[in-house]
């Protein structure tokens, strides 16, 4: 029992510390927008970052794109049109699946739209592997 908190505690400390989690989702939909720009449409069921859960399970809509000029070329934290491939395709799979699935945020992972209520921007996805070695698309809002 002692490891399984030491455990459960030490993922939480490494979460926190590379500024992202992922929580639950389920796909309702994904849809191509124009020029490699999605509609990700899900109905959250868990919280990231432990948070206050009321209000879940909740549907959000996330706006996908790839905006690299935000990103520095050949930096530690840049995110390349490969890696954004990759996670869309990722999506696409979870989505025609179904059922439940993470998806990840790093720190924000995507800004609120102004003016539409549960709708959000993402810049960037990537996939990363969490500390159970379990693959999960995240969303990157900024560098």
């Amino acid at each position: 029992m002692k490891s399984l908190f030491l455990s459960f505690f030490f993922a939480l400390v490494i979460n926190a510390y590379a500024g992202g989690d992922s929580f639950l989702v389920e796909i309702v939909s994904l849809t191509l927008k124009a020029n490699d720009e999605y509609r990700l449409e899900f109905i959250q069921h868990t919280a990231p970052y432990v948070r206050d859960v009321s209000g879940l399970p909740a549907r959000i809509i996330v706006h996908l794109r790839y905006k690299d000029e935000i990103f520095e070329p050949n930096s530690p934290s840049s995110i390349s049109r490969e890696q954004y491939n990759k996670a869309i395709a990722m999506l696409r799979e979870q989505a025609a699946k179904g059922g439940k699935s993470l998806f990840g945020i790093m720190s924000l992972g995507f800004t609120p739209i102004k003016g539409k209520k549960g709708e959000f921007q993402s810049n960037a996805l990537s996939i990363l592997e969490q500390f159970n070695g379990e693959k999960v698309v995240y969303s990157f809002a900024k560098p």
